[in-house]
């Protein structure tokens, strides 16, 4: 795999990692509260599911297919897939 698609793999990877986030926490006051990035985790989210032009050449330049990453990152919402497992393990 040459550099720049390592690269681009990254993007997709971090684009994942920031969406699997919890958007919003409880406080210890019973409080729900936004997460700092919460504005990024539900783009993220938008961006893995959204099946645009930006995410499908994304894909391209990391050598994916994007119906690949989206059944990856459903499977990783669903909890059939664990992140850390899939993370840790993954050659690309």
């Amino acid at each position: 795999m040459i550099p720049e698609q390592n690269l681009w793999v990254a993007v997709v990877a971090t684009a994942i990692q920031e969406a699997l986030k919890n958007p919003t926490h409880i406080t210890r006051k019973g409080v729900e509260k936004k997460h700092v990035d919460y504005h990024h985790i539900l783009n993220a989210r938008q961006w893995l599911t959204s099946n645009s032009d930006d995410f499908r050449h994304t894909c391209h330049l990391a050598g994916l297919e994007p119906e690949y990453v989206q059944r990856k990152w459903a499977m990783l919402q669903q909890g059939d897939l664990d992140a850390k497992t899939y993370f840790t393990d993954r050659t690309y």
